[in-house]
This record gives structure tokens, C-alpha cells and sequence, in this order.
């Protein structure tokens, strides 16, 4: 729970850029990620296989974005990879798939509204309460693993 929380809390000021701006600040990005990583393993325990597990899944939003014209922003790949460092596999995949999820229903509730589709969601919001999603998961009995 205190690592998807630290996390959380560093992505802040990313979520209110991407609100914002629609921009993510990749040099504040990389640095969080690099420090998650020894924290994770020195600080935390975690495995090493986990930590770069979690990054790769970042990777993997990396490529999707460029396969895809940026339709996820490489700024998404590159906060899904630093929630990587600092949770581990299993967690960054769980935040993946809760954020993903999370923007989809709030798309949904723009096309209801008729806000149209050429709206842009910024993901950096639903990541972050993806992740806050799996801080509370993690606190109960059976929930979160790294």
C-alpha cells in the first residue's frame, strides 16, 4: 500500500500537466522511474525480475503508441513504466488494466453526453486512480502482490 501511495503522489503534478496541457513532462518522468527502481528492490524487497517486468510493461505502451500514431501518447508509456519501477509487475498490470477501464467509462459518459469523439482524454488521471484502486486492493487480506 505505501508504494502505489508514493507513486501516486509523485505523478501528481504529471496528472495536472496532462489535464491541463494534454503533455506529460518526460524528464520528471524518468526521474521518478529511476528512483523507484532501487527503492523497490533495496527499500522494498521486491524482485529485480518484477521491477523490470513492470517497466517492460511501459515498453509495451511505448510501442503500442508509436504502432498507433500516438493514439496513447508516449508520455502514458513512459508513466506506466515508472509506476513500473516502483510497483512491480503484477501491480503495474492491475493500474494498467483499472485505468484503462476508468477512461473507458468516463468515455462513455462524454459520447452520452454528446461530447463528441473527437474529444481527447488525457490518461494520466485514470492511471493515477488505477493506481490509488490498488493501493486500497492491496490492503485487503489476498489483495496486491508485486
Amino acid at each position: 500500500m505505501i508504494m502505489e501511495t508514493c507513486a501516486t503522489v509523485l505523478m501528481i503534478p504529471c496528472v495536472v500537466t496532462d489535464i491541463r496541457k494534454q503533455t506529460l513532462p518526460l524528464p520528471y518522468l524518468i526521474a521518478v522511474g529511476l528512483l523507484g527502481i532501487p527503492v523497490s528492490i533495496f527499500v522494498e524487497g521486491a524482485q529485480w525480475w518484477s521491477v523490470a517486468g513492470g517497466v517492460a510493461v511501459g515498453g509495451a505502451i511505448l510501442l503500442v503508441g508509436a504502432m498507433s500514431r500516438q493514439g496513447i501518447s508516449y508520455g502514458d508509456g513512459w508513466m506506466v513504466a515508472a509506476f513500473g519501477a516502483w510497483l512491480g509487475l503484477m501491480t503495474t498490470l492491475s493500474v494498467l488494466l483499472l485505468g484503462l477501464v476508468l477512461a473507458g467509462l468516463f468515455g462513455v459518459v462524454c459520447l452520452i453526453r454528446r461530447k463528441g469523439r473527437k474529444h481527447r482524454l488525457p490518461f494520466a488521471p485514470f492511471f493515477a486512480l488505477g493506481c490509488l484502486l490498488a493501493a486500497v486492493f492491496s490492503f485487503f487480506p489476498g489483495g496486491g502482490s508485486t
